[in-house]
């Protein structure tokens, strides 16, 4: 049985909204049928002869808005999946079917011709009724959203959209496209996904009485409303007991404040951002604010840009906009300003703004008049173009409950008669009525300076730290709960696909454990709480490493930061200085972490470096760097780097010198001394058995008496540059022993002059520089490159890579004692090719991933054991958490992740070969 009413379409649309037209006038008019299947699926047939395809949509009410806090991410997963099922697929694709997932509904949208609707309706139905996803599209597509949903998360765009969405939608904040968990999210695997999408997304959303189907062009709609009947006849709505529906997080707590500072680097030094939100606004008023705002002679773009101690540049500078989401309507307001006036702070710039967009929210009569007939000429245009008007009318119906297509009918009318009913005197009204959300957009130094003004406001501070819902501990507590609830619920009901890998558990269980403050002085903390140990680690960062040296006294930062240490006293502390990082790290039980920060402190602040001890040191950091000079791979890779870093300051770091150190060592140690006592310098992590309070503190107590001299920023990092494919190195051959002095024989030994010197050679690669992750792909491949090429040459060569990092982005490896050169190079091709289609066939290309993943664990995994290796993997990244976003990312990729990586970054002829001028080739 079907249910059918039918409209005239021109009556949406007439702008005097007239009812009584003449019959000749409507047998002229096209027809818009709205018809209910005996299953329930509404259809909406709206017949065009002048289209010579179909514009065929279906809407299914499963958007954002649909989302639980830990099913976040399913919905745009099982939109994505939708027209992949296995019987479906290849034909659908034939269509260029477009999937979307929206704040309301799920939309799939094609351009049919009349005569293939009937095959690419039962397709459509298929998928609907009975999906069935291959495993390698589930994995392929949830892998790709995972790694999408932490790059969002970190990304600057994802800490606008989280922090404002979550502020303004704070009850339900994961109802939205910025709302996924990606801790939670990643924490699935492939199996555990078909069993939500199923179970979940797919037997309580995708329904006949949850869906509806838009048709339009050129067919009688008998002969559409025929086609569908029969492809929708075994689409019918699946019964279901949903372990999800029974743990919905709720947030109860109340948000106070709607003044907010979004504070990051990225943004600019120069210019702020002013957000204002109104959200108690209905569609209709705020889309006649936004169509009157944007009007180049309205008081928003004439006066607004004028006002002096707004400092806007032009109405170029200024927009204002209308949204709805999740049925909830929002007239936005945007503005970029420059620095107040003398006398002025960012808060005063924003109530000022605050105060003139409001004045001008009272429209005249014109500008009121203006923009109702801009909106109703919109609506008239639709009119003129089936397709667009039923793209209209979809989008009314996702965003819509109606309980009869005469509902949904009368619901639409009255929706285009508000426009021209509405009044400016409400408008206003409504405007002076609500407090609306305010965000400023401010650079970290801008913040800093103005912090006391945006405290006496009542601004609250949103970091990336704290920008999304699930930063809130008790939500984010819930969220999982809900997760692990349902997950046991779907193993009690014998669900054989269940099952928690460890990565994503270790992930998630770990990553809530980390938490961070700065303080007063901008020193960053980050503690990680493990209260199963007995010990706490402390790894203190200092920027600068050897980069932060005089030319001329290339080691005096790694003595500086050896001397701190051993000024402290404290036992088993080591220091480590890098390119442009030192550390200093040690490991206390948790009853004496606060003594061993004050010593760590007092030994930067109180102490100094006698002339002895300074000797000793210099003495001691000559020993170790004519050690390493002995080293023929060292030798080889100082002069690469320097020559890959010409011309630019790191290469004097590469350089090996060969003068002894000079006299005013010594006098230049105690003046670099007095330089660490600035705090943009350091950065904190501790780790182990702690709470994170009691952590916070012991640094304050401590730490908090340095003050910052400096203006804390990212270093510039130069790039490398490869021009040479081939390079050599003329090696100074050093023969050295561990023997002690009383021990060295009487006699010199006795040197046989030969010209057969078995040299190493070295293959050098540019990695990638854009995120932590990426290089980590790298790093795994090159990691098992090395191994291969082992492999190839046979246990008589050792053979070893050196990773790449951001800051040096050139992998590296090393072959030693070669008796031809030709035997490396030749290694490496075999090793690359025997890699490549390893990763390309389908025998054998999850087990080499599978290698490629267990390598890289055991090889950057194993620090993680302890709480010092845990501290130290935290502290070598910005994000302390992006070790083990490191982790899950290597976890998540694919056969294809790695062959594209492969077949990108390791080219058949190396970037470049260096070799001792002394070998055979």
């Amino acid at each position: 049985m079907v249910k059918k009413i039918f409209l005239c379409a021109a009556f949406f649309f007439c702008i005097n909204f007239v009812f009584s037209q003449a019959e000749s006038e409507k047998e002229n008019k096209p027809e818009l049928s709205i018809s209910t299947l005996q299953n329930g699926l509404t259809v909406f047939i709206l017949p065009d002869e002048t289209s010579a395809l179909l514009n065929i949509e279906l809407v299914v009410k499963a958007g954002f808005s649909s989302q639980t806090s830990s099913t976040a991410g399913f919905f745009p997963l099982y939109t994505r999946l939708f027209s992949k099922s296995e019987k479906a697929k290849e034909i659908l694709k034939a269509f260029s079917i477009q999937s979307e997932c929206n704040a309301d509904s799920s939309m799939f949208k094609a351009k049919v011709p009349p005569e293939n609707l009937k095959i690419y309706l039962e397709q459509i139905a298929q998928c609907a009724a009975s999906p069935n996803f291959s495993d390698k599209d589930i994995e392929d597509e949830l892998s790709q959203m995972k790694t999408e949903s932490l790059a969002y998360s970190k990304s600057t765009t994802g800490f606008i959209n989280s922090a404002i969405d979550s502020r303004i939608f704070y009850k339900e904040p994961w109802k939205h496209d910025s709302g996924i968990y990606p801790a939670i999210f990643s924490g699935y695997n492939a199996k555990q996904a078909r069993a939500i999408l199923y179970n979940f997304v797919s037997k309580e959303f995708y329904t006949p009485y949850n869906s509806a189907l838009f048709i339009t062009g050129n067919i009688t709609e008998k002969k559409a409303l025929e086609i569908s009947q029969e492809a929708f006849k075994d689409w019918n709505s699946k019964s279901t007991d949903s372990v999800f529906e029974k743990f919905k997080t709720e947030n109860s707590q109340q948000r106070k404040s709607k003044k907010f500072v979004l504070v990051a680097n990225e943004f600019s030094s120069e210019l702020t951002q002013i957000v204002v939100q109104y959200t108690s606004l209905s569609q209709n008023q705020a889309d006649i604010l936004s169509c009157a705002f944007n009007n180049e002679k309205s008081k928003y773009k004439t006066m607004v840009p004028q006002i002096p101690e707004l400092n806007i540049r032009s109405a170029d500078f200024i927009t204002a906009a209308s949204a709805i989401k999740n049925g909830n309507a929002r007239f936005i307001l945007q503005a970029l300003i420059e620095e107040p006036p003398k006398g002025k702070n960012i808060a005063d710039q924003a109530q000022t703004f605050l105060a003139g967009t409001a004045e001008c929210a009272n429209l005249t009569e014109d500008e009121m008049k203006l923009a109702q007939n801009e909106l109703i000429k919109k609506y008239q245009e639709l009119e003129g173009n089936s397709s667009n008007l039923i793209y209209k009318l979809a989008e009314f119906w996702a965003m819509n409950k109606f309980e009869t297509p005469e509902t949904f009918y009368q619901n639409f009318e009255e929706s285009v008669f508000q426009v021209e009913n509405e009044t400016s005197e409400n408008i206003s009204k409504a405007i002076l009525n609500e407090e609306p959300y305010i965000f400023l957009l401010v650079n970290n130094t801008v913040y800093k300076k103005n912090k006391k003004s945006f405290d006496e406001h009542g601004y609250e501070l949103a970091t990336q730290e704290n920008a999304s819902w699930y930063t809130n501990e008790l939500l984010a507590k819930k969220a999982k709960q809900e997760m692990q609830k349902a997950l046991e619920k779907s193993k009690a009901n014998k669900n054989p696909t269940i099952e928690i890998r460890p990565a994503d558990y270790f992930y998630f269980n770990s990553i809530e454990s980390i938490k961070h403050q700065e303080l007063k002085n901008g020193i960053p903390v980050s503690v990680k709480e493990n209260p199963k140990s007995k010990t706490v680690a402390v790894c203190i960062s200092i920027s600068g490493g050897k980069l932060a040296s005089p030319e001329s006294e290339k080691s005096l930062r790694a003595v500086l930061i050896s001397a701190v240490a051993k000024n402290s006293k404290i036992v088993k502390i080591t220091s480590q200085t890098d390119e442009t990082i030192s550390y200093i790290l040690f490991e206390v039980f948790k009853e004496e972490l606060e003594n061993a920060l004050k010593k760590i402190s007092d030994a930067l602040i109180y102490e100094t470096v006698t002339p002895v001890q300074g000797d000793l040191l210099f003495r001691e950091e000559g020993y170790e760097q004519r050690l390493k000079n002995a080293d023929l791979g060292f030798q080889m890779k100082s002069n690469a780097l320097a020559y890959l870093y010409r011309s630019t300051p790191f290469s004097k770091i590469f350089r090996i010198e060969e003068k002894e150190r000079n006299a005013s060592s010594y006098q230049a140690l105690l003046l670099e001394y007095t330089k660490l006592l600035d705090a943009s310098l350091y950065s904190i992590v501790i780790c182990g058995d702690i709470e994170f309070n009691k952590a916070i503190k012991y640094c304050q107590d401590t730490f908090e008496i340095l003050k910052e001299q400096s203006e804390r920023k990212e270093l510039e990092l130069p790039k490398p540059s490869f021009k040479n494919k081939e390079r050599k190195v003329q090696l100074k051959h050093i023969y050295t022993t561990d023997l002690p002095a009383k021990l060295a024989p009487k006699e010199s030994p006795r040197l046989v002059p030969t010209k057969n010197f078995f040299d190493p050679a070295q293959i050098y690669f540019k990695s990638p520089y854009n995120t932590d992750e990426d290089v980590e792909i790298f790093n795994s491949l090159l990691s098992m490159l090395c191994t291969e090429i082992q492999s190839v040459l046979g246990n008589e060569i050792s053979c070893k890579a050196e990773e790449a990092s951001i800051k040096i982005p050139v992998g590296i490896i090393q072959a030693d004692e070669l008796k031809r050169t030709g035997i490396f190079f030749d290694a490496y091709k075999i090793a690359r090719e025997k890699l490549i289609k390893e990763l390309s066939e389908e025998k054998y290309k999850n087990w080499t991933c599978e290698k490629i993943k267990i390598q890289w664990k055991q090889k950057n995994l194993s620090a993680t054991q302890t709480n010092s290796g845990t501290a130290k993997a935290m502290a070598i990244f910005q994000k302390k958490e992006q070790y083990l976003t490191n982790y899950l990312y290597i976890e998540n990729s694919t056969p294809q992740d790695f062959l594209d990586a492969m077949e990108k970054y390791f080219p058949a002829e190396p970037l470049m070969k260096v070799y001792s001028a002394d070998s055979k080739k």
